[in-house]
């Protein structure tokens, strides 16, 4: 994984619950991949100690937790890279917004999730830890 000034090397079963992160486009565009969520995807495709892996990648900063009551600390703490081009509110439907890759429609989102929509995975932050 490139990160600024260096690059992390993951171990590949802490890299598969990394990018299982991504494949969820639906519960990321809802805000409701949650760590329960991610962990249970993880276990589904066989990836072991997939609680372990996500802790881990929470722990490191390689996956962030946005509590969805206080998004504001959250941007102030996080500097975001988008990942796929934003393509704005759809014209007929307020509210709604495009996200695309190489000019396919990936995501629509509401505005605060076309708003923080970047390459960091984003997990809803749970009750449970």
């Amino acid at each position: 994984m490139i990160l600024p000034g260096g690059y992390a090397p993951l171990p590949p079963d802490v890299w598969k619950v990394w990018t299982v992160a991504f494949a969820d486009l639906e519960s990321a565009a809802s805000l409701t991949l949650s760590r329960d969520r991610l962990i249970q995807a993880s276990t589904k495709l066989g990836i072991a100690s997939a609680a372990e892996h996500t802790k881990a990648l929470v722990d490191d900063r390689l996956l962030a937790e946005l509590d969805t009551d206080k998004p504001a600390e959250f941007l102030q703490s996080h500097r975001l890279f988008p990942l796929a081009d934003g393509f704005g509110a759809i014209e007929n439907e307020p509210g709604v917004y495009q996200i695309a890759r190489e000019g396919r429609i990936m995501i629509r989102a509401n505005q605060p999730v076309y708003a923080i929509w970047c390459m960091l995975p984003i997990i809803a932050r749970s009750g449970t830890q």
